[in-house]
């Protein structure tokens, strides 16, 4: 049977890239198998120095330019091996539309928030 067929292929596909939907597919279960440390390095220097532009903002008169507190390529390369560890450790489990809304909102909230901070 061509679907059955198809069906597996899509199955597997899927453990491979650590997505795993329940009976229903109300529910999926994405291991950090689908982010690279690499990946998940460049979120958190995105996300980092906005995050300390705006506590440093609030509690301190002196202005500090968030982009010289982006990390060197040598620290980069150090922390990569760490971060790909720290990704396999990763399991959530949520309804696929309420991972996808909340990664978007990530994604969005700090390209929004360096943009904004770029102009003051």
């Amino acid at each position: 049977m061509k679907v059955h067929d198809e069906g597996l292929e899509e199955e597997e596909s899927n453990q491979k890239a650590g997505i795993s939907f329940d009976n229903k597919g109300e529910n999926a279960t994405l291991s950090g198998e689908i982010l690279s440390g690499t990946l998940f390095l460049t979120l958190i220097e995105s996300f980092m120095p906005i995050l300390l532009g705006i506590i440093n903002d609030k509690f301190d008169n002196k202005k500090v330019d968030i982009k010289k507190l982006g990390l060197t390529a040598k620290q980069k390369k150090e922390l990569i091996p760490i971060c790909d560890e720290v990704v396999k450790k990763f399991e959530i489990s949520a309804n696929p539309v309420y991972l996808l809304v909340g990664s978007l909102v990530g994604i969005y909230g700090i390209n929004y928030m360096s943009l904004r901070n770029q102009d003051d």
